[in-house]
């Protein structure tokens, strides 16, 4: 019985061995990290941040090169030149490849909890700077479900690549094998892998202002498509009431959703100043005193101000078909509230955990410059709410007369 290759053995050891995990994304409840940590000694903290630095500085970057070194060693041509002492490399790289991806495994695991699916949004861990548990809930399954299973199926195509290279017939050497498909497919995938290793490195050392408004790019889409149809409500409103100029229920929902539009545009203009276009685009230092909690309501502050505003488009199309009564006007009111409350709340952790990073010069944007503005525009938003309010009160105490 003919001995199996030891390099294909190997690949094959690996492929088992480190099986891509999955991490179901963590949604915010009662069962969480938060007596895991709140367990934690001060000297199990000061190990896991050693641990976290550890791969955050010394195994990524010693995975990004031993792929690079496999990819070179797998590379056809160079393998046929010198077989033998190729194979002893292979079999040294696939031993530390194993070292290394158990070790990352190691620390994900010491570092996250096992957790149900449910993360406590922690008020008291302003202190643990990497290890929040609003990171390491990003962090696990960028671990799992991106970078070990693109580093599983390079094992799996390197096996795959290995065994062609040894079946290669003497027509295709020494070179015209280079650039056949199993070497691109492992090339494209290790490529992949390289890319993920960077964004995770990225990520372990982005802001958490930055991580907080990761998703904001499409959230402004949608934002901007919520405002242009309440601005297109506003002008259907108009012509209706031009149309029909004695319809009093038409003439103050016309009002109301005219008199919108300002309280609409001045909370993309605040999410505006707090973004990558505004106080985001200085580099804030990768940790602030926020805690969990607070981190997840700055990252979850535009997608629910344009949930508001998305409330508030459906109502003004319904009254301009129903009219406006006492329970629309309530509806109105919530609406408001709520803008204005979730606003009050993010312009408070901006004001209390980002501004004071800026370093106050005189110059343009500086510390000084930013608590103008925001103190500005929050005299401007707060009487864009209460014109909106005034106007909705009004309407219902009218319509109750009738």
């Amino acid at each position: 019985m003919p001995q199996e290759d030891p390099v294909l053995v190997g690949f094959d050891r690996l492929i088992k061995k480190h099986e891509p995990l999955y991490s179901e994304p963590w949604t915010f409840g009662i069962n969480s990290l938060d007596g895991a940590f709140s367990a934690l000694s001060l000297d199990q903290v000061r190990a896991h941040k050693k641990l976290l630095d550890w791969m955050h500085r010394s195994l990524l970057p010693r995975l990004n090169e031993q792929i690079r070194t496999l990819a070179i060693l797998l590379l056809p041509s160079d393998y046929w030149k010198n077989p033998k002492e190729t194979r002893k490399l292979i079999l040294q790289v696939q031993s530390e490849l194993d070292n290394t991806t158990d070790a990352i495994k190691s620390i994900i695991t010491s570092i996250c909890p096992t957790s149900t699916g449910l993360a406590q949004e922690r008020t008291d861990d302003q202190h643990l700077k990497g290890l929040k548990s609003f990171r390491l809930q990003l962090l696990k399954p960028r671990i799992h479900n991106d970078l070990l299973y693109h580093i599983n199926k390079v094992f799996s195509l390197a096996h795959e690549l290995f065994q062609q290279i040894k079946l290669a017939p003497d027509a295709v050497k020494p070179d015209k094998f280079d650039g056949c498909s199993y070497r691109n497919d492992f090339i494209k995938d290790a490529w992949i892998t390289f890319r993920g290793i960077d964004l995770t490195i990225k990520f372990m050392e982005s802001s958490e202002l930055d991580l907080a408004q990761e998703q904001w790019v499409f959230q402004f889409a949608q934002l901007d498509k919520t405002i242009r149809g309440i601005v297109r409500t506003a002008n259907q409103l108009q012509s209706k009431q031009i149309n029909n100029p004695k319809n009093l229920q038409v003439r103050k929902a016309a009002e109301l959703a005219r008199i919108a539009i300002p309280m609409t545009k001045l909370i993309k203009m605040f999410f505006i100043k707090i973004s990558k276009e505004g106080i985001n685009q200085r580099r804030f230092p990768t940790y602030t005193k926020m805690s969990s909690q607070q981190i997840q309501s700055l990252t979850h502050s535009l997608d629910t101000s344009g949930e508001d505003l998305l409330a508030l488009q459906s109502l003004l199309s319904r009254i301009g078909g129903s009219g406006f009564g006492a329970a629309n006007s309530r509806e109105a009111m919530q609406i408001a509230n709520n803008l204005k409350s979730r606003a009050e709340t993010t312009l408070s952790l901006v004001l209390l955990y980002c501004v004071p990073l800026i370093k106050n010069t005189d110059g343009f944007e500086s510390r000084e410059y930013y608590k103008t503005w925001f103190d500005t525009w929050s005299a401007a938003f707060d009487l864009a709410t209460r014109n909106f309010k005034s106007l909705a009160k009004y309407s219902t105490s009218l319509y109750d007369l009738d």
